[in-house]
């Protein structure tokens, strides 16, 4: 509830806002970021991306490399359109609609059953969006992290003993362990999509400015404001990094895993999305081309496979 009148401010001058059935204002449908483009997850230690094939429009194959020692870089076989990198686990939404997690069992706890059109794997629990929109967890729950608050989500992001939602209003809501104000987002910003990292800090996408804010842990500059436009950021343990309008990047907090020097100067070279890890981050050019790269030892994380071509 909290952040609801501010929000209902912003409906005489916006023709964005209408009511919705619950009586919250809400945004027209596609708002927020085709969560379909989540091609590549950068995990704790290791990284998981959807490879493209020929002749397959839509999902594609798995792969993983880095870290190992759980299971969480042996995915299953199958098509898949979305995935999720966590700690020791590893979660994805198949063609099917229905969501496998693979590695460390008791991180992955007991999936349910059903239709998804999101999943987010964080330290030791998971959280995915139903076709109903609502909003359902499993494993750890030591903190609430896993135990939703009801009603409509078109997004969730997991951390550290943490959750949050993107409404359908855009306005975000937490749960979970609080110790650093990371389940206490901003109650009078609208987002359009938004990133938990696994070390206690939350970043969004605000929708009318494109500015990035964050809540959270901030002990190393990583979840300082930045000014628009961005489309998409992702925050990892230290750091935090996002996609500028013009599809470059730029990257703020401990690390400022930019990409590497091979990379840049290359005018051409664009990104369509973005993904941290611990001490690496992968991302996706508008070619298709995964680029990873790393500020410390991430156990083989940023080696993508030779001539691998994300879906």
């Amino acid at each position: 509830m909290r952040g609801v009148i501010s929000i209902l401010s912003l409906m005489v001058s916006s023709p964005l806002f209408v009511l919705g059935d619950n009586g919250f204002p809400s945004l027209p449908p596609g708002f927020h970021n085709d969560l379909d483009d989540v091609s590549v997850s950068a995990g704790y230690f290791h990284t998981c991306a959807i490879e493209a094939r020929p002749g397959q429009d839509f999902g594609g194959t798995l792969k993983c490399w880095g870290d190992n020692k759980h299971g969480q870089s042996d995915p299953p076989e199958g098509t898949f359109v979305q995935v999720s990198a966590g700690f020791y686990h590893t979660c994805a939404v198949g063609i099917d609609e229905q969501v496998k997690c693979w590695g460390n069992k008791k991180h992955i706890g007991h999936v349910p059953k059903g239709l998804f059109t999101q999943v987010s794997a964080g330290e030791f629990h998971s959280c995915g969006v139903m076709k109903d929109g609502s909003v359902v967890c499993w494993g750890a729950n030591h903190f609430n992290e896993a135990t939703p608050n009801s009603g409509d989500f078109v997004q969730v992001t997991c951390g550290s003993s943490s959750t949050c939602g993107l409404r359908q209003n855009g306005l975000v809501e937490c749960w979970g362990k609080n110790d650093m104000g990371q389940s206490d987002p901003p109650a009078n910003k609208v987002y359009k999509q938004i990133s938990s990292s696994l070390n206690k800090h939350v970043c969004g996408v605000e929708h009318d400015t494109e500015a990035v804010s964050c809540w959270g842990s901030n002990i190393r500059e990583q979840s300082e404001p930045q000014e628009g436009p961005f489309q998409q950021v992702s925050a990892g343990a230290f750091s935090t990094c996002a996609i500028r309008e013009d599809q470059t990047v730029l990257c703020w907090g401990a690390h400022q895993p930019i990409p590497h020097i091979s990379m840049q100067g290359d005018e051409d070279l664009v990104y369509d999305q973005i993904s941290l890890g611990m001490d690496h981050a992968c991302g996706v050019t508008a070619d298709g081309d995964l680029h990873c790269w790393y500020t410390g030892s991430d156990h083989g994380a940023h080696n993508v496979p030779l001539g691998f071509s994300v879906a």
